[in-house]
């Protein structure tokens, strides 16, 4: 048992090394866990919807890069008097990144991040499973901090964003969002500025 906690202990020692001398990484490539609350508007209330968010960074120096980001949650909504519906919501943006990296191993950064969401929902109650869904402007502004574990994984600790969307449907009229996103998960390295 002495062992094995010596053995862990170096590990750490070593990780900890590596992180104080942060390298920019020219790519990163992150996944991870997303937590939504969409607000759907129009004096309707919303929900909690769960899933999944993936980007793709390419660092154009130390302190800036260019986002790529996928994400889909789901979840249950209430819509007027309409509850339980079976909700998603997917978004594909890009933009500008910005990193502070000193030489410990905490990298925070913010982004704004432009592109488009498409919104679905069924209401399984009904005798025809009615769907209904719209694809719409989506844009989010945020940041995070990453925790450097080596030179090739950071983890990232939290990221949080207020998403602005707007959809036509399934309101029936056209109306504003604002949402809140929360995310943590893995974010890999690779290559070096």
């Amino acid at each position: 048992m002495r062992k094995l906690g010596c053995l862990v202990g170096f590990v750490l020692l070593v990780a900890a090394s590596a992180a104080a001398q942060q390298k920019t990484p020219q790519v990163e490539l992150f996944g991870g866990y997303k937590l939504e609350r969409f607000n759907p508007g129009g004096g309707f209330t919303g929900g909690n919807l769960n899933g999944w968010t993936g980007a793709l960074t390419g660092n154009v120096n130390s302190w800036f890069g260019v986002t790529a980001e996928i994400t889909g949650v789901y979840g249950k909504q209430n819509f007027g008097g309409t509850t339980g519906v079976d909700s998603d919501h997917h978004t594909v943006m890009f933009g500008p990144k910005f990193t502070y990296r000193d030489k410990e191993k905490w990298a925070p950064f913010a982004h704004t991040l432009f592109g488009f969401g498409r919104i679905n929902g069924a209401h399984l109650g009904t005798t025809f499973g009615d769907e209904v869904g719209d694809t719409g402007f989506n844009w989010a502004t945020g940041g995070g901090i990453d925790f450097v574990a080596s030179p090739r994984i950071s983890i990232r600790l939290v990221q949080i964003d207020v998403l602005y969307s707007r959809y036509d449907r399934p309101l029936g009229t056209q109306t504003s969002q604002t949402s809140l996103r929360l995310a943590w998960g893995i974010n890999f390295r690779f290559g070096e500025r």
